[in-house]
């Protein structure tokens, strides 16, 4: 059996995520006709944003809005926490790093248990999904007393602990 490696460059433009319903939209961020054959990994880099290539891009299915600036960062986040006791004063936040990494996902029981194959033969092609759970990051933190640096020093970690790949274009 011969078997191949997938590789996605997913940083070539921005997609942030503000509203929780926004969450579940599917984004296409890369297609490609593959060669018949069967693949058992998938490597997703996560890279620095940058905007003279997100101006590239064919679509802008994302506006930036806000007055951060996410240039050359991987991951940027930020927001107010805010106690739904009223016990304590809401707390600002931001968690960002500009370090990079790869994600190398299983593909060898993607499909019903099987590799991944491309016979050729598929109506419209094979489409893959990959997904992150955001709400892993925020596990544990506690917003009266944390360490951001730490947070910070972790976001890569949890970004590749908690990237998934399905077959298909179904998550929910």
């Amino acid at each position: 059996m011969r078997r191949r490696e997938l590789r996605l460059r997913a940083a070539v433009r921005p997609v942030p995520r503000v509203p929780a319903a926004q969450d579940q939209d599917l984004v296409d961020f890369a297609s490609v006709e593959l060669p018949e054959g069967t693949y058992c990994k998938l490597r997703v880099e996560y890279g620095r944003y940058q905007s003279s290539l997100a101006e590239q891009a064919f679509d802008t299915p994302y506006q930036l809005h806000g007055h951060a600036s996410v240039e050359g960062l991987t991951v940027y986040l930020a927001g107010t926490a805010v106690d739904p006791s009223g016990a304590h004063e809401g707390a600002n936040w931001k968690f960002q790093t500009n370090q990079t990494t790869i994600v190398e996902l299983d593909l060898s029981a993607a499909d019903d248990g099987r590799p991944l194959t491309i016979t050729g033969k598929e109506p419209g092609g094979k489409a893959l999904t990959v997904a992150k759970t955001y709400d892993a990051f925020f596990r544990g933190i506690d917003f009266s007393n944390y360490d951001p640096e730490a947070i910070n020093d972790r976001l890569l970690e949890v970004l590749s602990a908690e990237t998934y790949v399905r077959v298909g274009a179904q998550i929910f």
